[in-house]
């Protein structure tokens, strides 16, 4: 099956299944792109490798989507800031596998997870972790990442326009919460997060 097709397949099941995930994955846009070696988002679309796509079963293509979603949802692609890119992406992974494993989805193997993270922000993760034991970049721990969000000509964000974006996700995130919840399907992990913005 094309890349493009068990992508759309993916998010399907996630709007069926999981809709918080499935509702704010709606609102970005899928874009293959081979330049990536396997997903990415910078808070406005999810770009994936056709071949990483391809080469895992669709419930963990549904899991890197929820994943790429959370980065969304926790603003990791406005939160950056001076901070390294490849350890801001280790702990930011750190701060949400656990939520999408624990909502009951499916990640690659080579996920970061570590309970002692757990319910943490990735800025704290990014405090705690140690430089030395960071995995290579691109390595096999990398299956989903994050990018700083830039405006339409690539130029970083001005405070008011991290702002806006930051209100514009806070909404949507609440919005997919009525949603979950309406249909009985709240994700075990977001209590959390709803709690924070409200």
């Amino acid at each position: 099956m094309e890349a493009s097709k068990i992508m759309a397949k993916a998010r399907t099941h996630l709007m069926l299944r999981q809709p918080f995930f499935g509702s704010l994955a709606l609102r970005l846009n899928l874009i293959e792109d081979e330049s990536i070696p396997t997903m990415c988002t910078d808070g406005k679309c999810i770009k994936y490798n056709p071949d990483f796509v391809q080469m895992h079963q669709i419930d963990e293509i549904e899991g890197v989507i929820a994943h790429e979603v959370m980065h969304v949802a926790m603003c990791h692609h406005l939160r950056q800031g001076d901070r390294s890119h490849e350890k801001w992406n280790v702990a930011t992974d750190y701060a949400i596998n656990l939520v999408v494993v624990d909502s009951g989805l499916t990640l690659p193997e080579s996920g970061l997870m570590d309970r002692q993270y757990e319910g943490l922000a990735a800025e704290t993760v990014y405090a705690r972790l140690p430089d030395e034991e960071l995995p290579e970049e691109g390595g096999s721990w990398d299956f989903g990442s994050v990018a700083q969000a830039t405006g339409e000509d690539g130029s970083a964000l001005t405070e008011s326009e991290v702002r806006a974006a930051e209100e514009e996700v806070q909404i949507a995130v609440l919005q997919a919460h009525q949603a979950a919840k309406a249909a009985g399907k709240e994700p075990a992990g977001i209590a959390g997060l709803i709690k924070e913005m409200s």
